[in-house]
């Protein structure tokens, strides 16, 4: 709703500005009589027909300038309003009514319990939502060394999309997407850091 109040703020404006132009553009009592029937003082209309005869390229810059955030307008209008939309639920429809389920929390659960079972991922998050027709789930890991990341990848998108048919009970596509963010040793616990020179060696201290 933000961005709907700001594009409308600069459609308006885009809109004035274009208006302002195309009414200094007209001459003498018309454009008195209009400025006077909207509402706009006469000074000011003598005002802006004397800057634009004494120069002719400020009107030029007014309205193309209110031509511009016009296009503008409604260029970000459909970048914001006409792509796919993304929902958070999924949709059933049975005889009694409509089911309604929240991805994050189940999906959460499926990836974490995946994260469990496979030895090689050391982190795992996920964000999931509806795609059209589709289930997408895009799921982010940090990986042990020395490993396979295209098997383990391709095992986590299995293991995923069939614990969420199972589960969640969709029959929509499941498209789970893999990005391994990183690989890294597992960190040890503290205190079980040792250092070897701190190691005590048996009978150092012993006379022989």
């Amino acid at each position: 709703m933000r961005n709907f109040g700001a594009l409308f703020a600069v459609f308006v404006y885009s809109a004035l500005t274009i208006f302002v132009a195309l009414l200094l553009m007209m001459v003498g009592a018309e454009a008195i009589g209009l400025g006077e029937y909207i509402g706009i003082p006469q000074e000011v209309v003598r005002n802006g027909i004397d800057l634009l005869y004494s120069n002719p390229t400020y009107l030029s810059y007014v309205f193309w300038t209110g031509v511009g955030l016009l296009g503008l307008t409604f260029l970000l209008w459909g970048l914001s309003f006409g792509g796919p939309h993304r929902d958070k639920t999924v949709k059933f429809k049975t005889p009694s009514g409509e089911i309604m389920i929240s991805l994050h929390s189940p999906v959460e659960n499926i990836v974490k319990e995946v994260g469990k079972e496979i030895k090689e991922i050391l982190e795992i998050r996920q964000d999931s939502y509806m795609l059209g027709k589709a289930l997408v789930v895009d799921v982010r890991v940090v990986m042990k060394p020395n490993v396979h990341l295209k098997e383990i990848s391709e095992r986590i998108q299995d293991l995923v999309s069939e614990r969420i048919r199972e589960i969640i009970g969709i029959s929509a596509p499941v498209k789970v997407r893999v990005k391994v963010i990183k690989v890294s040793e597992p960190k040890k616990p503290r205190g079980q850091e040792v250092n070897e020179e701190e190691v005590p060696i048996p009978f150092r201290n012993m006379d022989v």
